[in-house]
């Protein structure tokens, strides 16, 4: 199955064209973390070359997995309304996949509950709540989520025996005393796309039946908003011209 795959929820642009499991060509444009949208711009130019440098055409595509978050409002929303419109259009499977789908795929996480921690910037955290494999589109996954401070952040995942931290969140306090006792530090995922690509892969290898993969309709994919839209208002006289 030939997968387009790609994901601007952080400040970057990551984006790849898989068939079945095999990365036909991947892209990563680092971003300025300042210009939220400047990534989001660079979607269909970018999905554009890909398809053009892997001699592939639109109708070649056979789903598409998008990330959702958590991380950037305005980068999760756009990569999701441009995922749906492509399905919508070429009638395709929409796989909407979070960064903890990620982190969970990567690490195998096996044990439940537990608690994932990832760096939402400033000293703020994104986590997870997490009671059953959440890469499994079967299962009645269930996943509680939150936007939490650091002081707020160690007092929520304290009494969890499994603890998951992105290594970016690390500055927290306490961060190394914890991680002694069992918390499991997670690598940076190089190219979030492609671990949606994988795990689209084993999604969608049991589901062949046109009447199978309408349960992955592109209506049903949402942005996983954490936090809200971060709003900036210009003082009177900035806005003077």
């Amino acid at each position: 199955m030939r997968i387009l795959s790609f994901d601007t929820s952080t400040p970057n642009l990551y984006a790849c064209l898989a068939e079945d499991q095999t990365i036909q060509i991947e892209q990563t444009i680092i971003c300025n973390p300042l210009d939220r949208q400047f990534a989001a711009s660079l979607i269909m130019p970018t999905l554009s070359t890909l398809l053009e440098k892997a001699h592939w055409q639109k109708k070649d595509i056979e789903a598409i997995a998008v990330g959702t978050g958590p991380g950037s409002f305005t980068g999760a929303r756009i990569a999701v309304v441009t995922a749906r419109t492509l399905c919508q259009a070429l009638n395709l499977p929409l796989l909407g996949i979070n960064r903890f789908q990620c982190y969970a795929f990567t690490e195998r996480v096996r044990n439940f509950p537990s608690a994932m921690i990832l760096e939402a910037g400033k000293k703020q955290y994104f986590c997870a709540h997490i009671h059953n494999d959440i890469c499994d589109f079967d299962s009645a996954s269930t996943m509680n989520t939150v936007h939490l401070s650091e002081d707020q952040l160690l007092n929520c995942v304290r009494d969890f025996k499994y603890v998951y931290m992105e290594k970016s969140a690390t500055i927290a306090r306490e961060t190394s005393e914890l991680i002694a006792n069992n918390w499991h530090l997670m690598p940076d995922l190089i190219n979030p796309a492609i671990t949606q690509v994988q795990i689209a892969s084993q999604t969608l290898q049991f589901y062949r039946q046109p009447t199978d993969l309408a349960k992955f309709n592109y209506k049903q994919i949402k942005p996983l908003y954490i936090q809200g839209a971060s709003i900036t208002i210009k003082s009177a006289k900035q806005s003077v011209n």
